[in-house]
């Protein structure tokens, strides 16, 4: 596991957090902040166990104006901005593997 990866892990968990603390809401593939909640809970896990297709789907839910954005908005902000700078990174460093 590279360095990048160790910080995303970190991040991801204290997203995981936050997110946990909404609820209602939609954005697309989800019905509630719960719902992606708990798929942001699987996909961390995943990812953590060596799945590294779930990059794609963090790279969905964190990009600007996406699912992170709809449920937790502004208090998320700039986390959501460097989870998403950190998964930009280690997809560039995976094509290059």
């Amino acid at each position: 596991m590279t360095e990048s990866e160790a910080h995303l892990l970190i991040l991801l968990e204290e997203a995981q957090q936050l997110a946990a603390r909404f609820t209602g809401g939609y954005s697309g593939e989800f019905f509630g902040a719960g719902e992606f909640h708990t798929a942001l809970k699987e996909s961390i896990s995943k990812y953590r166990d060596g799945d590294k297709s779930q990059l794609n789907k963090l790279h969905t839910w964190f990009a600007p104006t996406s699912c992170w954005d709809d449920f937790i908005g502004r208090e998320g902000q700039d986390m959501a901005n460097e989870i998403y700078g950190l998964i930009i990174k280690i997809e560039k460093c995976a094509d290059f593997e």
